[in-house]
């Protein structure tokens, strides 16, 4: 039989500080070992933007699963990436289970197309 803890709302998860919670995380619940990501939104970049940026800039939130055929406890959690952590705040909600980069407020910066195109000139490759 598989069970799935449901956490109670007023006792927060206690997220592992080590671990990025981006593609792998120990379980919040009870430590009971660490999990390999189980699914990750990459969200679509928004209207008309779906596929600029790199594959982080859409990354939205990792799902995580403490499986009892794994030796875990049951335990299902999500960690909220940067970029997901925006958009729940555009909607006015507040965030949980940030991930390193949403927690420290760090993005991904991709270089302009002017600096790519100047980068090849001068060294012959991207």
């Amino acid at each position: 039989m598989t069970g799935i803890i449901i956490p109670d709302a007023d006792s927060p998860l206690g997220y592992n500080p080590n671990k990025t919670g981006e593609f792998y995380d120990t379980c919040p619940y009870d430590a009971c070992g660490e999990y390999d990501v189980t699914h990750r939104n990459e969200g679509d970049g928004g209207l008309g933007k779906e596929t600029a940026g790199g594959r982080e800039t859409a990354h939205e939130w990792s799902i995580f699963s403490a499986d009892r055929r794994q030796g875990g406890c049951g335990g299902v959690w999500t960690r909220t990436a940067p970029t997901g952590a925006a958009r729940d705040r555009s909607l006015g909600r507040e965030p949980k289970g940030l991930t390193q980069d949403a927690a420290t407020a760090r993005s991904y910066s991709f270089p302009s197309q002017a600096y790519t195109d100047a980068y090849e000139r001068i060294f012959g490759h991207a």
